[in-house]
């Protein structure tokens, strides 16, 4: 009997999926992104939350999994809590992919805690843009927001409705206590990411609403060209910035001139639809 386990995974979540006699359990435990954890620690979390199952074939789409080394890595603690299993390894964008274009040709763009975009074409990411991570790049993921919420909010850039809109959300925090929070975490993305999500989680005001289309443009600007995108060509948008602004993001687009986007919603979903053929 085929019994699969599936595992999408970013820096903050992953999404599991353990499927047996065409039933899926889903499952949520924290990110396990390789650069951010120990093996011991990624060892901890799968044990914790889905070492209960019995797959025979594991196919873990993970954040971060970009190189051999990596991967291998991955595989490695994988191994540790589960026996004589079938384990396939790659990256988020790919499991995104599968997920939403399933057989057909198209860009994926995810717009997670980071961000990165990728042609899809005959089941295989060819081309990816250039994410550069939240120091430096990652535009339109929620740790960019983040970083351009704090920046305009303690350098008085919004409007008084703005700065009391923000105030509120961020709960008073002052500056030192931020800086604190944000350069003394172990996952600073995590927390730069986190103010996205609180911000954001509302009605918000025109000038936080200008700050995302910003963002999602920089991320137009910056990622999306860099794949040579056509306006024709299908755009899937995934990742939870995406999902909780469709209509803002849709209107980004738009207005850049792309044709065919669609914000995808369950990546764990898809995935299963895509492995129970």
């Amino acid at each position: 009997m085929r019994k699969i386990l599936i595992a999408d995974s970013g820096a903050t979540k992953t999404d599991w999926a353990y499927v047996e006699n065409g039933k899926p359990i889903f499952v949520k435990s924290a990110g396990l992104h390789p650069a951010y954890l120990s093996d011991d620690e990624m060892s901890d979390i799968i044990r914790k939350s889905v070492g209960k199952f019995s797959p025979n074939h594991i196919y873990f789409f993970g954040a971060g999994c970009h190189s051999n080394a990596v991967n291998e890595r991955i595989k490695s603690v994988l191994k540790k809590e589960f026996d004589t299993v079938w384990i396939e390894i790659s990256d988020d964008l790919t499991g995104g992919a599968k997920s939403h274009l399933q057989k057909s040709d198209g860009i994926i763009a995810a717009f997670g805690t980071g961000s990165i975009c990728g042609r899809y074409q005959h089941g295989k990411i060819t081309q990816r843009s250039a994410a550069l991570g939240y120091a430096i790049g990652d535009e339109g993921s929620a740790a960019d927001i983040g970083k351009r919420v704090l920046r305009n909010y303690f350098r008085r850039r919004f409007d008084d409705e703005t700065q009391a809109y923000i105030s509120d959300k961020l709960q008073e925090a002052s500056y030192s206590e931020w800086m604190e929070r944000i350069y003394q975490s172990r996952h600073p993305n995590r927390e730069l990411a986190k103010i996205a999500g609180l911000v954001l989680n509302d009605s918000f005001p025109a000038q936080v609403e200008s700050l995302l289309v910003d963002s999602i443009q920089s991320f137009i600007d910056s990622q999306l060209h860099q794949l040579d995108s056509k306006p024709e060509e299908p755009i899937v948008c995934t990742g939870t910035v995406a999902a909780s602004n469709r209509e803002i993001v849709n209107n980004v687009f738009a207005s850049a001139g792309f044709k065919k986007v669609e914000i995808g919603g369950s990546v764990i979903e898809g995935l299963v639809d895509f492995y129970s053929e």
